[in-house]
């Protein structure tokens, strides 16, 4: 049995009627998260870009899943469906499986007191920018036509924060 089948039989995707306006919902909550992960990305708040990019990019999976008729009930079963509904048929490339493992991953280490970098922040919303972008464009849904048009990287500035010596530095050992 195939990874889908065995999600379906196992009940971690369940086939469902597709209604339209929650996949319009979906989509309207990812780009909320866009909104919000871009707005911290100015303000240089590395761990929420991070986790706002990966809800983005669960809320855009999820919309794909409910457009093609199915709702996951767990993250493999969101994974599995992504790599069946929108991997193979070739509208996302094979690295977007591995990007949003990899943003979950990350999400995680965040929400267990890790830290983001400024690039690793980056990188999530640059991944969830295109990823719902891509999304946007496969369902072509006339009220987001406009949509991915609006999904870029926004210029940021850093923090203040202390200043840091480089390795070598320390006036103390000197």
């Amino acid at each position: 049995m195939d990874r889908f089948a065995d999600c379906i039989a196992k009940g971690r995707l369940k086939k469902t009627e597709v209604d339209l306006s929650r996949v319009a919902t979906e989509l309207r909550a990812a780009l909320n998260e866009l909104d919000r992960a871009r707005a911290r990305f100015r303000g240089g708040v590395w761990d929420e870009v991070t986790t706002q990019s990966y809800f983005a990019i669960y809320r855009a999976a999820r919309a794909a899943l409910l457009f093609h008729g199915y709702v996951d009930t767990n993250f493999y079963g969101l994974c599995i469906g992504v790599e069946h509904l929108l991997i193979e048929p070739g509208y996302l490339p094979a690295e977007a499986a591995v990007q949003v493992r990899d943003a979950k991953n990350l999400k995680d280490v965040v929400y267990n007191g890790g830290r983001s970098s400024r690039l690793e922040s980056g990188q999530m919303l640059q991944r969830a920018l295109a990823f719902t972008r891509i999304v946007l464009e496969v369902l072509a849904l006339p009220e987001f036509e406009s949509a991915s048009r609006g999904l870029t990287l926004p210029e940021t500035r850093e923090r203040p924060g202390p200043a840091r010596r480089p390795r070598g530095d320390d006036p103390s050992t000197q």
